[in-house]
């Protein structure tokens, strides 16, 4: 009898456990969630989506469908295990309300589909970044006023917006001007930013710093003295600690590299593009040892746009014995020639998102007299559609063209004006008949992106 009970106690819970398992396994799986991130998107995206478990990514991005106001938009996908990122082809309006359509989707491990699923987001704001007076950095735009977003303690020299709402800028403390320090910072949906300050290095000339690949790259051209300055690039951890923020993936010394206008990357990869001390552009990716030479000649050079260099080609000597300075793309699919003119120095220049329209800003030697000039593409070639003239107490020094096109900064020094010795920054649409009046003193306006 007590073997009986011996054996009654070891196999029921052998038969309990068997008896949990086919309960448990028969039980239907929990449907896949899918979510949104519901802060503000940037005009070049990207929209985040997050998957609770991974879906199977075959002809996933045509289940999924952008729209404005019923109309459908193109878009890319990038599938990552835990979500997917869409980056619009075409940038957003501001302040504006989309719509995201997903039909239903099937995980990995074949349970239940999601059901169709409809999301409404709205886009950021446009906003611009300038460096004000006592040369802290100043938002415009995102907030009823202009608001100082650096501390009085430290002055910032120089700044670049990257794309999703970053920057980055060189900064010294007021109290040891001799060290500098880099400060990467982002926006959050409040129109605050989260800021950064890295320690500052002792006897380091600074020259242009840029954030590349969305933000997650940060190159920082430097020299110690009076060497031939070093281009580096780091990866950016932006949840670390500001101890482990960046950390060195790539250097290329032996650059021509003074200003701002000798190097560029693109926002949204790793390519980068600089000059050479023999006046040579060489184009690469970061991390790679090689790079590919795509001109010999002094030009400022702009910026990516679709994989398109575009650069601005300093006077030269013709032929005919004209002087001509051209603004144009370099590269592979780089179209032609946006524009050429004779006896003008084109100074600053700046392009829209889908590269349809850009505005630039030339000086003629005769006059010493500035315009700004708004082109826009037709038919596959750039058309001069408007011009702004300056008179002779007015300098047009630099300008930027928001990302959808439609708005213009222009930093102007007027030489009238005794109340400031900083120059002015006046906005205007594309359609404004005149420049209009300064709505703040500063320099270096850039978009946020």
């Amino acid at each position: 009898m007590p073997n009986k009970l011996q054996v009654t106690v070891r196999f029921f819970p052998e038969i309990l456990l068997i008896g949990v398992f086919v309960v448990v396994s028969l039980l239907p799986r929990p449907v896949p969630e899918v979510s949104i991130d519901l802060a503000p998107v940037s005009l070049s995206g990207p929209i985040r989506l997050y998957f609770s478990e991974p879906l199977i990514s075959d002809g996933i991005s045509d289940k999924i469908r952008l729209t404005r106001e019923g109309a459908s938009l193109p878009f890319t996908l990038e599938l990552a295990p835990d979500g997917a990122a869409l980056f619009p082809r075409e940038p957003l309006l501001p302040d504006t309300r989309y719509e995201l359509a997903l039909e239903p989707l099937l995980p990995l491990g074949g349970a239940e589909r999601t059901e169709p699923l409809f999301f409404n987001f709205v886009t950021k704001k446009q906003t611009l970044l300038f460096l004000g007076q006592n040369k802290r950095l100043v938002i415009h735009g995102a907030h009823e006023n202009d608001m100082p977003i650096t501390d009085e303690s430290i002055e910032v020299s120089d700044f670049h917006v990257g794309p999703e709402g970053r920057f980055a800028a060189f900064y010294q403390k007021k109290d040891n001007n001799e060290a500098v320090g880099i400060l990467l910072g982002s926006m959050r949906p409040s129109g605050l930013p989260v800021i950064h300050l890295l320690p500052p290095k002792e006897k380091t000339r600074s020259v242009d710093l840029l954030l590349c690949d969305r933000g997650d790259l940060l190159v920082v051209a430097s020299a110690p003295d009076d060497d031939w300055p070093t281009l580096s690039a780091f990866a950016i951890d932006w949840e670390a600690r500001v101890s482990n923020m960046i950390r060195p993936i790539w250097e290329r010394s032996g650059t021509g590299i003074y200003d701002k206008s000798d190097v560029t990357c693109s926002p949204h990869t790793a390519r980068l593009a600089y000059k050479r001390n023999d006046d040579t552009i060489i184009s690469t990716f970061i991390g790679e040892d090689d790079g590919e030479s795509i001109g010999s000649f002094d030009a400022l050079l702009g910026f990516f746009n679709r994989d398109r260099l575009l650069v601005a080609e300093k006077i030269l000597t013709t032929a005919s014995g004209t002087n001509e300075s051209s603004l144009e793309f370099l590269g592979q699919n780089s179209g032609g020639v946006p524009v050429s003119e004779d006896d003008i120095l084109l100074s600053s220049f700046s392009m829209s998102e889908d590269g349809k329209r850009f505005v630039v800003i030339a000086t003629d030697h005769t006059s010493a007299l500035a315009t700004l000039s708004l082109y826009e593409q037709k038919e596959g070639l750039f058309e001069k559609v408007k011009s702004w003239e300056s008179d002779p107490s007015l300098d047009f020094l630099r300008t930027t063209l928001s990302p959808d096109g439609q708005d213009i900064i222009l930093e102007v020094s007027d030489e009238t004006d005794v109340l400031s010795d900083a120059p002015c920054l006046v906005r205007l649409s594309i359609d404004a008949p005149s420049i209009g009046e300064c709505f703040a003193f500063g320099s270096y306006p850039e978009w946020m992106r």
